[in-house]
């Protein structure tokens, strides 16, 4: 297994369960999958240590653009993370897998992703992490078909548990008169 699927598994597995109360690690993982795609499309025949350069440096972006600029940030992230999710769960069913065409699916993914977290802010973090760590571990396994479509649902439906229940929403006291 290659230092990058590694490195995946690990953001993945963090963004699986507790994506929602780290949103900033969120956003950086974002950025970290933005620099994964431009490193795929763009830098694949330079040196391992310079995609590892350029993939880290789009998520400390993500990070910096997090503690700058929250909602801006939120929803790019969000556009990301539901963009990369849905094309990582076609990919496993090979998919686009060849295909230019890779884009129409992202952008799909991408503009449900930034309306979860635009208008379901909290349960968007909780489902969106919980749908983008689960596409980077099956995708960095590298696990196709019916194998890869179960293991990718139940660790959405893992993630998605784990933080769940650690999210306690505000319960706003209703006083009687």
């Amino acid at each position: 297994m290659s230092f990058m699927a590694i490195l995946s598994i690990i953001i993945g597995l963090v963004l699986l369960l507790s994506g929602r109360k780290l949103y900033w690690f969120f956003i950086g993982a974002a950025g970290f999958i933005l620099g994964l795609v431009i490193v795929g499309q763009f830098f694949k025949d330079q040196p391992l240590w310079l995609q590892i350069v350029i993939s880290l440096g789009g998520g400390l972006l993500g990070i910096v653009l997090a503690l700058l600029l929250q909602k801006f940030a939120l929803t790019v992230a969000g556009f990301l993370a539901g963009g990369y999710g849905l094309v990582a769960l076609l990919n496993i069913w090979d998919w686009f897998s060849k295909s230019k065409l890779q884009w129409i699916p992202f952008i799909i993914g991408g503009i449900i992703g930034a309306i979860l977290i635009i208008k379901l802010f909290q349960l968007g973090l909780i489902l969106l992490s919980s749908f983008g760590g689960a596409g980077m571990i099956v995708q960095a396994i590298g696990v196709k078909g019916i194998t890869g479509v179960v293991i990718f649902i139940a660790l959405l439906i893992l993630g998605i548990f784990v933080q769940w229940k650690s999210y306690k929403p505000e319960v706003k006291a209703v006083v009687a008169e």
